[in-house]
């Protein structure tokens, strides 16, 4: 660490302190005495921790403290980031032996001064979990549900606010043992997510509010961010970016500065970016990321009467007589429009039934005739006045000028003569003398004139079928099925959508509405890099780092000939490579309080003693009164005994489960 210190220490030291720099062309000697004279003057303020953090890592992510140069003499205000509030939002979580979320607990930082001011806990059990809110049932079961939605007020200050139905929710999942074991602590990150996610959501369409972080540990996931209004002043302070960026939020703003200097750099053949962009798909065989979709669409059409019956030839006409009703009329519509001294006219009138099973009855209600009058429809004769009788003169028997106009209100059912798909041909018979007319009207009522159209657009389909692509993500109306090439577990709640067209509306459910799916394709691209492995491989086996000489031997692929090369070194000085602690033994009281008591109560004495990890000063140890030391000042590693604790603890942390049951 020294080494890297040293190097960071002289690099500062030649921009801004009052450190003399070197020229590259002086010896080595003077170069080494240079570095050290250097070093010397910027070691001692960061050569330990607590100094690293309290002169960059504070001053760099906070406007409490400014960067000062390494003479003093110079302060400024060099953050990298805006500054951003405190955690504004703590969400808490804790699952019953059903799986159900039975603590919910929020609380809130409102006007982001550092300090959480409100505080909600959700009172219904959590049985399922949604992008804008949660199901609550009987625990361990998915009956009796009830939805919540979450709300802010203008402040923000969210609460759970009971919906009718699960049309307000939207992504919805089951996390309960009535949906699969273990669905809770499974997917703990997704579900901090989603109802964090909801929360945040909710308190952005009250307030505009940048997030800026977010931590998740344990059950638990906090939200840092900070509003618009309070990105902090930039006067007098080199400034890059914009002071406002919620002028981005929803693409309101165009693209993002990164998003033009990745553009800028792709273009430029000479940039780092490029360069490693080219390398990455250059190397071996690439893997590219496929999005597509499988989509239902699900439309209300309105029909019209002519879609339901349409005239074809003949005379007559189609008319509506209500927004459900329409009418046939057979024949012409007038009076004395034949003349003879006794003959029979006919009138042929043929419709076509589009839609025979909306339909709901059919009625001959109404003809005028004089003198004899015959309706057929469909080859049959379905009605005839005046009478019923065979008489048809001069066809039949029977006294032809009966010297009257007929017009009767009629009430005769013809609804099965309809009720099929096709031509309908239609025709009335009648007989005059002198002269006479004659027409008849069919009303027909429909019982639904709304048409649902369904299809699926899948874009998919290749990929599916594509055994050079692996499915890598999928999303089902908001809810992770598949993630990171693993499935969840989790599956979405089937839901319902109004679905509208014209003056038709009608509620639809279906176990889902829209897939997202991204595929991970191998290219078929690959690329033979082993001559130049074998050349890197013999450089290495060949490499000799000694005290003053480095020398190794190059190697050329291609003609097989070996080169030597050796390297003079500069002499090499021993420096120190950590930071000394040393280990020592502190009297504490241990007053540990646990479910079956607290430890005085099982010991004679709390009086006991911890080991402590201290930093040295030099060669040093600081070692206070009444405390021992156990390891002198030297270089110390603990990692595999900090990752063993580490490994332990996350372990103990997924077995701690409240239940009901004895501890």
């Amino acid at each position: 660490m020294r080494k890297v210190l040293v190097s960071i220490a002289c690099f500062l030291m030649v921009l801004g302190s009052s450190a003399t720099p070197w020229a590259w062309d002086q010896t080595w000697p003077e170069a080494s005495s240079s570095g050290k004279s250097a070093a010397n003057q910027v070691l001692p303020k960061v050569n330990k921790g607590g100094k690293i953090t309290s002169r960059f890592s504070n001053p760099l992510t906070s406007n409490a403290s400014p960067l000062y140069t390494f003479d003093n003499n110079t302060g400024f205000n060099a953050q990298l980031t805006a500054p951003s509030s405190n955690a504004f939002v703590d969400l808490f979580i804790a699952p019953s032996s059903t799986g159900d979320l039975t603590t919910v607990t929020l609380r809130q930082d409102t006007d982001f001064d550092g300090s959480f001011d409100y505080a909600y806990s959700v009172t219904s059990p959590v049985s399922g979990v949604c992008a804008n809110g949660f199901i609550s049932a009987d625990q361990g079961t998915w009956t009796n549900k009830h939805y919540f939605t979450w709300t802010a007020d203008t402040s923000g200050r969210v609460t759970a606010t009971e919906v009718p139905s699960l049309l307000d929710l939207a992504g919805c999942y089951c996390i309960n043992s009535s949906c699969g074991s273990n669905l809770v602590w499974a997917n703990i990150g997704t579900i901090l997510k989603d109802l964090g996610g909801g929360i945040v959501s909710t308190i952005q369409n009250q307030r505009t509010v940048t997030i800026t972080s977010t931590e998740v540990t344990g059950t638990e996931i906090l939200y840092y961010g900070q509003q618009s209004s309070s990105m902090g002043s930039t006067t007098g302070v080199y400034f890059s970016g914009t002071a406002h960026p919620e002028q981005y939020y929803a693409g309101g703003g165009g693209s993002l500065p990164a998003d033009s200097e990745v553009l800028n750099q792709s273009a430029d053949p000479d940039s780092f970016y490029y360069q490693l962009n080219q390398l990455s798909q250059n190397i071996g065989t690439s893997s590219t990321p496929v999005q597509c979709q499988v989509v239902r669409s699900v439309t209300m059409h309105e029909l019209g009467l002519n879609d339901i019956i349409m005239p074809q030839d003949g005379t007559g006409q189609v008319r509506q007589c209500g927004p459900s009703c329409l009418e046939i009329v057979l024949g012409r519509i007038g009076d004395n429009y034949w003349c003879a001294s006794c003959a029979i006219f006919e009138e042929y009138y043929n419709v076509f039934v589009q839609h025979p099973e909306r339909i709901q009855r059919a009625t001959l209600v109404r003809a005028k005739w004089d003198d004899r009058i015959q309706v057929w429809i469909g080859g049959s004769k379905v009605w005839s006045g005046p009478n019923s009788d065979n008489t048809f003169p001069p066809e039949a028997p029977g006294r032809c000028e009966l010297s009257t106009s007929w017009d009767w209100g009629l009430n005769v059912d013809v609804t099965d003569n309809f009720r099929h798909y096709g031509t309908v041909n239609t025709k009335i018979r009648v007989s005059v003398a002198g002269c006479g007319e004659g027409f008849a009207i069919i009303r027909v009522t429909v019982n639904d004139l709304c048409e649902i159209h369904e299809d699926v657009t899948n874009t998919c389909s290749s990929l599916e079928s594509d055994s050079n692509c692996r499915l890598r993500d999928e999303q089902v109306d908001g809810v992770y099925t598949y993630r990171n090439s693993n499935p969840t577990g989790l599956e979405p709640i089937p839901s319902c959508k109004t679905i509208t067209g014209g003056t038709c509306a009608q509620t639809v459910c279906r176990e889902w509405w829209q897939q997202n799916r991204t595929y991970l394709c191998n290219s078929s691209s690959v690329y033979d890099f082993s001559a130049i492995q074998q050349r890197a491989g013999h450089i290495q086996n060949t490499f000799n780092d000694g005290d003053a000489t480095m020398t190794f031997q190059d190697y050329n692929p291609d003609t097989s000939q070996t080169t030597d090369y050796s390297v003079t070194l500069p002499p090499r000085e021993d420096v120190e490579r950590c930071e000394k602690s040393c280990r020592v033994r502190v009297p504490v009281e241990d007053t540990q309080a646990l479910l079956t008591g607290n430890t005085s109560m099982y010991r004679d004495t709390v009086n006991t003693f911890r080991e402590v990890l201290k930093p040295c000063d030099g060669d040093t140890c600081p070692v206070g009164s009444g405390e021992t030391l156990i390891e002198g000042c030297q270089c110390t590693n603990y990692f595999l005994q900090t990752t063993s604790i580490l490994q332990v603890m996350d372990d103990a942390s997924k077995d701690i489960i409240c239940s009901s049951s004895p501890p």
